[in-house]
């Protein structure tokens, strides 16, 4: 129970935000959502207002069952931001930013890192940067060494995320089950090179194709679900 009304309808509005996003993501759809006013009328009830964009919704039977089940769920910022991602791919124009855009969703599993291999990583990340930019006129590095350099650097760290990625399929997903015709894991792996190609050279954008970025999709949602489901 909330102490006061205000908390009591601050609850209901996160609430019904995010079960509305979380069934733009199950019908396949997206839905952005611009405004959600929760107030009170005559003290005996609590009415919504919602203000939003998205496509048609074709099977309401289907969004009211989603919508439904968005209600059992108690959502983390991480877990919040990754539903708001997934609904945000759909809207994305080129094929390229979805596939991103996935791709960031899926790293929000990521937990705290503790290992004392990716304290390194991020140390190099964070400190081992800036120091090559304040050697490069002290040693007269060239541009194109600096930044063939810090490419070298940055596949370590991306290393790092795509073992942890992996890890978080492992947990939560049955290992037989495939996505475009390949096992969760070895799926994930070729759309982390994509991503990495993409980001660093485009030189794959053209094995980017609608069925890859769909599966990837898929892929999110369900580690999102068995996660959430696990909690419960």
């Amino acid at each position: 129970m909330h102490q006061t009304k205000e908390k009591a309808y601050k609850y209901a509005k996160e609430k019904v935000l995010d079960s509305l996003k979380w069934s733009g993501i199950n019908i396949n759809n997206g839905l952005e959502i611009e405004e959600i006013i929760a107030y009170n009328e005559k003290d005996t009830s609590i009415v919504i207002s919602t203000e939003g964009k998205g496509k048609a919704i074709k099977n309401e039977k289907a969004f009211i069952n989603f919508f439904t089940e968005g209600l059992n769920y108690e959502l983390n910022k991480k877990e919040k931001s990754i539903i708001e991602l997934l609904n945000l791919s759909f809207s994305e124009y080129s094929k390229s930013a979805q596939f991103v855009t996935l791709i960031s969703a899926f790293e929000l599993f990521i937990e705290k890192k503790v290992k004392q291999e990716e304290k390194i990583v991020d140390l190099i990340d964070n400190e081992l940067f800036k120091k090559l930019n304040e050697c490069q006129n002290k040693y007269k590095i060239s541009d194109k060494k600096l930044n063939d350099l810090k490419s070298r650097i940055g596949k370590i760290k991306n290393l790092s995320i795509k073992d942890n990625c992996k890890k978080i399929i492992k947990r939560y997903l049955d290992q037989n089950i495939k996505y475009n015709g390949k096992l969760a894991v070895d799926f994930f792996d070729d759309c982390y090179d994509i991503r990495s190609q993409i980001v660093h050279s485009k030189d794959k954008l053209n094995k980017l194709d609608n069925n890859i970025i769909q599966e990837l999709r898929k892929l999110v949602k369900d580690v999102l679900s068995c996660k959430l489901n696990s909690k419960n």
